[in-house]
């Protein structure tokens, strides 16, 4: 378990930065969580680790992981033509 940033350290962030995280799912349900967040998103984005606000979207990031298929990247414009 990690503490929340509002909560005090070590919290995600230390550990975002000591490169002990390497895939974030964040979901909030509160103003302080939403504060958190940002943080936590900032430091994702400097520190290059995927990062999702969303159950649906860590379930779709796993059963890309997951895929046997070989992954091929493409735009959101690409691909409603």
């Amino acid at each position: 378990m990690v503490n929340k940033v509002s909560e005090g350290s070590p919290h995600i962030v230390d550990a975002i930065k000591n490169d002990e995280i390497s895939l974030i799912i964040n979901s909030t349900d509160d103003s302080q969580g939403l504060e958190d967040a940002s943080v936590i998103r900032c430091q994702a984005l400097i520190h290059k680790i995927p990062c999702t606000t969303t159950v649906a979207a860590a379930f779709a990031m796993l059963d890309g992981l997951m895929s046997p298929n070989k992954l091929e990247v493409r735009s959101l414009q690409s691909i409603h033509k």
